[in-house]
C-alpha cells in the first residue's frame, strides 16, 4: 500500500497514532518489520491535513499576532494560502438578563465570517538563538498576510480568530489513503478541514469533522439533597444543583455564565434541579429544549440553543453548538453532546470508484450521554459542509453520503421520570453549484429528544423539518477577493491595476466606464487567470478617456453568469481623486457602502446626520490601513432626502453626503 504524500511536510505525518517521525526512533540495524507496521497503520487510520494557530489581535500592516497554534499536521510557511476564520465574537448584546431572553442573539458583528489569505511571512520565537523565522520546532509569534483582510474581524475577550492552512493537495489531482479529519475545537483554535484540490478528487476514504465543533456542557457535579424543582433559573457558575451550558458562537468569559437552563446564542443550556435534561445546540435550526424533570409541575429542562439560519450565507458559517449537560443528583455522567465542525472543499471534480462499503463526507454533531437515574445531556448541532465543486462523478458501486445532522439528546434509563437530553439542530451543507444527483444522499436531519423514561415520552426533537439545511447554487463560497483597484493618469491615457486573488470560478474581469458614477458601459475584458489561488496582477488601458470627472468599476463576472462590482474610481482632471471619503451607489435606497482611504488601522465611527444635524443612524466599523469598503445599512426606515454621512476615525472627522430615496 502507498500513500499519497507528496504534498505534505515530512513533520506532518503523526499518522494519526501519535507517532511523528520524529519520535519513531528504530534502530536501523533490527528488523523493519515494525516500521511497516506502523506504516500500516498509519494508512488506514487518518490523515489530518490542516494547522491552526488562534490570534490575540490585529497589528497595523496586515500583521497578526498569534497566542497558541498546532501545526501537527500542517505548518504556516510563506506564500502558503491560509483561511482567516472568526469563530466567535461578542454577539450577546444586552441579552444578559436572568430570564427567557437570556443568550438570545443581540448582532452577529463578525462570527462566522471567512476570508482566504496569503501569508508573506511567518515570524517564530528564536528561543534557540538561531535567528530562523522557518525553523519548525519554534512556536509561532505573528503572520503577516501579503495583503489587507477585505472582512472586519474582532480580537477581544468574548471573541476567538483562528488562521487555518488551507492546503492543496496533490497536484493536478488527489486520491485519499487514509480518512481526513479535523483536529476537534478547543476552545480557541481547530475544528475545522478545509483543503484544495486541483483537479479531480477521488474518494476513498471519508471526510469528517464529527463532534469536532463547540463543545457541549461537562458533566454536571451530583449532590445530595438535590434542592426543589427550579425553572427559572437562566444562568448561575457552575453549581452541583444546575447543569452546565454548551458552547457557541459568544465566547463567554463570565464564570456566572456557566450553568443554568438558558441557552447562551447556539449553545444549549443545561438542566436545572430536579433532574431536567440538557437541551440539544443550533446550528441552521435551533436544538430542543430538555425534558421537564423529575416531579416538576413546569419544565426544568435546559432551552435549545438558537437558529442561526437567517445568518448563514456562502461566506458565513458557523460551528455546530455544543448541548447542555443534564442535571445530576445520582452521579451519572450527563454531559452534552459536542456540535459538528467545520470541512471546506475545493475541487474541480468530486469522484468516487470501484466497489465496497459508502464513503462518507461528514459534519454530525454528537448524541448527548444517557443516564440511569438523572436528567440526560442534551445532543450537539450538525456542522456545516462548504463545497466550491464544478462536477461530481459518484459510482453506483461506492455511493457518497453527506451529513451535518444533529446528535440525539441522551436518554433516561430508568422507569422513572426524569428529563431526557433534547436533540441538536441541523447544520447546514451549502454547494456552489447543485447537489450530486445521483449515487449520493446529502442530508441535515435534527437530532430526536431522548426518552424521559424508559419506554415513555421523550424530550423536544431539533427544531424544523429536516433537510432544511442543504443549500444548492450558493456561488461565492470562496468568494474572489479583489486586492488593490488603483486608476491613474498617464499622459492622455488612463491606466487601471488591480490584483485577484481566489478566481477559480471566475470567466472574466469586464472594464466599464461612466461619467456621472451611476451609468456605466463596458469598455474592455479581461480574461481570469484560473484554478490560481496566488495573487495575481491584471492591468488596461484606456486610450480614450472622457474629458473632465470620469468613473471606473469592474463587473466581476463568474462561469454561471453571476456578477459582482467592485469599487467605483473616479479620475478628476489629470489625476485620480485623493478624497478620503466616498459613498455608492448615492442616491441609495436600502444600503450603500462607504470607500474610506485610511492612513492607520483602527475603529471607526460612522454617523448619519439628517438636515437638522441629527444623528439617524450610527454605526461602528473596524477599518484598516489603505482602502476599506463598509457596508452601511438600515435605510429601510429613514425618510427620503438628503442626509451628511460623518466618518470618525483616529480623531478626526470626514464628510459627505447620501441621497436616500424610496
Amino acid at each position: 500500500m502507498l500513500m499519497n504524500i507528496k504534498s505534505l511536510h515530512a513533520s506532518e505525518l503523526h499518522f494519526g497514532i501519535g507517532i511523528g517521525y520524529k519520535e519513531l526512533q528504530l534502530d536501523p540495524m533490527k528488523t523493519t518489520s515494525t516500521l511497516l507496521l506502523f506504516f500500516f497503520l498509519a494508512c488506514i487510520t487518518q490523515a489530518q491535513v490542516n494547522g491552526y494557530a488562534s490570534v490575540s489581535s490585529l497589528l497595523p500592516g496586515r500583521k497578526l499576532s498569534i497566542a497558541g497554534s498546532n501545526e501537527t499536521y500542517g505548518m504556516f510557511k510563506k506564500n502558503d494560502v491560509v483561511i482567516v476564520m472568526q469563530m466567535q465574537d461578542n454577539v450577546i448584546g444586552s441579552n444578559i438578563n436572568n430570564d427567557i431572553s437570556f443568550g438570545n442573539l443581540g448582532t452577529t458583528a463578525s462570527a462566522g465570517v471567512f476570508e482566504i489569505a496569503v501569508i508573506s511571512t511567518v515570524k517564530r520565537d528564536d528561543a534557540d538563538g538561531d535567528d530562523d523565522d522557518d525553523d519548525n520546532n519554534n512556536p509561532i509569534l505573528e503572520i503577516k498576510l501579503s495583503a489587507d483582510l477585505a472582512n472586519t474581524f474582532i480580537t477581544s475577550a468574548n471573541s476567538s480568530v483562528q488562521v487555518i492552512t488551507f492546503p492543496t493537495l496533490g497536484s493536478s489531482g488527489f486520491t485519499t489513503t487514509a480518512d481526513i479529519t479535523a483536529v476537534p475545537w478547543n476552545g480557541s483554535l481547530g475544528g475545522v478541514v478545509a483543503f484544495n484540490v486541483n483537479g479531480t478528487l477521488t474518494l476513498n476514504h471519508n471526510i469528517t469533522a464529527d463532534n469536532s465543533g463547540f463543545k457541549g456542557g461537562l458533566m454536571d457535579a451530583s449532590t445530595y439533597p438535590y434542592g426543589t424543582c427550579n425553572s427559572t433559573t437562566f444562568f448561575t457558575a457552575a453549581n452541583p444543583l444546575f447543569g452546565n451550558k454548551g458552547e457557541g458562537i459568544y465566547k463567554s468569559t463570565n464564570p456566572a455564565f456557566a450553568a443554568g437552563n438558558g441557552k447562551i446564542l447556539n449553545g444549549g443550556g443545561g438542566g436545572n434541579t430536579i433532574n431536567g435534561g440538557g437541551s440539544g445546540g443550533g446550528n441552521f435550526s435551533s436544538g430542543g429544549s430538555g425534558g421537564a424533570g423529575w416531579s416538576c409541575a413546569s419544565s426544568t429542562g435546559g432551552v435549545g440553543g438558537i437558529a442561526l439560519n437567517g445568518y448563514i450565507s456562502a461566506i458565513r458559517f458557523f460551528l455546530g453548538g455544543g448541548g447542555g449537560s443534564g442535571e445530576s443528583n445520582d452521579f451519572n455522567n450527563d454531559k452534552g453532546g459536542d456540535g459538528g465542525g467545520i470541512i471546506i472543499i475545493k475541487a474541480l471534480q468530486i469522484q468516487t470508484t470501484g466497489s465496497g462499503t459508502a464513503v462518507k463526507i461528514s459534519a454530525n454533531g454528537q448524541a448527548g450521554n444517557s443516564v440511569s437515574n438523572d436528567g440526560a445531556g442534551g445532543g450537539g448541532a450538525g456542522g456545516s459542509i462548504i463545497f466550491q465543486v464544478s462536477n461530481w462523478n459518484i459510482s453506483a458501486t461506492k455511493p457518497l453520503q453527506i451529513s451535518a445532522n444533529g446528535g440525539n439528546g441522551g436518554d433516561v434509563n430508568n422507569g422513572g421520570r426524569h428529563g431526557g437530553g433534547g436533540g441538536g439542530g441541523q447544520g447546514v451543507v451549502l454547494f456552489n453549484n447543485s447537489m450530486p444527483s445521483s449515487n449520493a444522499s446529502v442530508n441535515t436531519t435534527n437530532g430526536t429528544g431522548g426518552l424521559n423514561y424508559t419506554g415513555g415520552t421523550r424530550a423536544d426533537n431539533g427544531t424544523g423539518a429536516d433537510n432544511q439545511g442543504i443549500m444548492q447554487n450558493a456561488f461565492g463560497v470562496l468568494p474572489l477577493k479583489l486586492i488593490d483597484f488603483s486608476a491613474s493618469k498617464n499622459n492622455e491615457k488612463v491606466e487601471l491595476q488591480w490584483k485577484a486573488q481566489n478566481q477559480i470560478n471566475v470567466a472574466h474581469f469586464e472594464i466599464q466606464r461612466s461619467t456621472n458614477g451611476t451609468s456605466f458601459n463596458a469598455i474592455g475584458n479581461k480574461q481570469a487567470i484560473l484554478n490560481n489561488q496566488s495573487i495575481n496582477s491584471y492591468t488596461f488601458t484606456d486610450l480614450q478617456p472622457i474629458p473632465g470627472v470620469h468613473y471606473y468599476r469592474l463587473r466581476m463576472i463568474d462561469n454561471d453568469g453571476s456578477f459582482t462590482y467592485s469599487k467605483i474610481l473616479m479620475i478628476k482632471g489629470n489625476h485620480q481623486s485623493n478624497e478620503k471619503l466616498g459613498i455608492y451607489p448615492n442616491p441609495a435606497t436600502t444600503q450603500a457602502t462607504l470607500y474610506i482611504k485610511s492612513e492607520k488601522s483602527g475603529f471607526a465611527a460612522v454617523h448619519l446626520l439628517n438636515m437638522k444635524g441629527a444623528v439617524v443612524l450610527k454605526h461602528h466599523l473596524q477599518v484598516v490601513n489603505g482602502e476599506n469598503a463598509l457596508s452601511l445599512n438600515n435605510f429601510s426606515n429613514l425618510p427620503a432626502g438628503v442626509y451628511n454621512v460623518q466618518l470618525i476615525i483616529n480623531n478626526t472627522s470626514h464628510y459627505t453626503r447620501l441621497i436616500i430615496q424610496k
